[in-house]
């Protein structure tokens, strides 16, 4: 778990908490002054904290084993206006974590001579407990077999070849996202928005006699995992956000969901035989495979 703290916004004026290597130290209201209260994580990063550098820490390891067949997940969780959707998509001057693990996973696949690569993607968006195709005009639904456990059916899943298409993918997607204005966020995302790189590789096959690859000739060995990229909606409290009517209705959702999902979490981190909570929410049946992982 990675905590990043944004810069301060024209409606705040002193910063709440300081940064020491992996802890948090909550400030005295009234002195300033570092409190007893200290939470502690595998790394906490301060404001002046580039992406790279949050990247190059905390996420760069799940595309490590994303790339030697384990599904990975990240995604980016916090109240409204917190720079979750900075984080995951970012600037040009300062590219998200998605940018940038895409970059790099095409940086390894091609210059990888010892296995061949394919990749897909899939952008999929939960808005009121609805589930919607940013890149399609389909009608996705979950579904659940023995062979493929959870999945969605019925969702567009575009084959890429570059960095290139896979942004061009998600700026397509964009344009179709639920966004609406609250007290708290003049462009609050309303529903979580799920990427999703699929990566299957094969051994390559060399050539006896010239000792070079031989392009799709492959053996038998298949390597398929699924890197989960999620942007969460975020969380709100109706006193502060002023939400009524529709917007009140989607706040509703999406804590209902975020609270599902941290009962989930918390039953797979206690482990033993207690129920994980995944069929009570779309986000959490959705994300089922890649919290649970396939090994």
């Amino acid at each position: 778990v990675a905590v990043r703290l944004r810069p301060l916004n024209r409606n705040e004026q002193e910063d709440a908490w300081k940064v020491q290597e992996n802890t948090l130290f909550l400030l005295d209201e009234m002195t300033g002054k570092v409190s007893d209260t200290v939470f502690q994580y595998d790394n906490t990063y301060g404001p002046e904290t580039l992406t790279k550098d949050v990247y190059a820490q905390s996420a760069k390891a799940v595309l490590d084993s994303t790339l030697m067949g384990l599904h990975g997940t990240i995604f980016a969780y916090g109240q409204t206006s917190s720079g979750k959707t900075h984080t995951m998509t970012g600037t040009d001057a300062d590219p998200g974590i998605i940018p940038l693990i895409v970059s790099e996973l095409f940086e390894r696949t091609e210059t990888d001579k010892d296995r061949d690569y394919s990749v897909r993607c899939s952008y999929l968006e939960i808005y009121n407990e609805e589930l919607k195709d940013l890149l399609g005009d389909g009608s996705p639904h979950l579904r659940q077999s023995l062979d493929e456990g959870v999945h969605v059916a019925g969702a567009l899943e575009l084959e890429v070849h570059s960095p290139k298409e896979v942004i061009e993918a998600l700026q397509r997607g964009e344009v179709k996202r639920a966004i609406g204005a609250t007290n708290m966020n003049v462009r609050s995302s309303r529903s979580h928005c799920v990427f999703r790189l699929f990566v299957s590789s094969t051994k390559a096959v060399q050539d006896g006699k010239t000792n070079r690859r031989r392009r799709g000739v492959s053996d038998v060995t298949v390597r398929r995992s699924v890197l989960t990229l999620v942007d969460l909606a975020g969380s709100e409290r109706q006193s502060k956000s002023g939400a009524m009517g529709k917007r009140l209705r989607e706040g509703s959702c999406i804590n209902r969901s975020l609270l599902t999902l941290g009962q989930c979490i918390k039953a797979l981190v206690e482990g033993g035989k207690r129920h994980v909570p995944y069929r009570d929410s779309k986000l959490t049946r959705l994300l089922q495979p890649a919290l649970g992982g396939n090994r």
